[in-house]
């Protein structure tokens, strides 16, 4: 039976095989992992969509701090109603 692969092995082969520096293929990339192809294919395409996921929220992000701080639009406020004991008057 193949090894399934960790997080950190599923990165390091869409490092070997996207990043220009190493251009490994993904039959390469399984036989270093002791892998099929296929499952080598699968962790890259996590990857990738783990990477576009990231991107989506970083650009959330600065999307919501240029309405705040650029367009000056405020988020709505969320109050909380909380009632308050006052200690002194508790009876233990």
């Amino acid at each position: 039976m193949k090894s399934k692969l960790t997080n950190k092995q599923k990165q390091m082969a869409y490092v070997l095989n996207k990043d220009d520096d190493f251009g490994f293929s993904m039959e390469k990339i399984g036989i270093l992992f002791g892998t099929s192809q296929s499952t080598i294919s699968n962790a890259i395409k996590e990857i990738n969509h783990q990477k576009e996921v990231n991107n989506l929220k970083q650009e959330l992000a600065d999307i919501k701090k240029y309405l705040i701080e650029e367009q000056k639009i405020k988020p709505k406020s969320i109050f909380i109603d909380v009632d308050v004991i006052d200690d002194d008057n508790v009876d233990t």
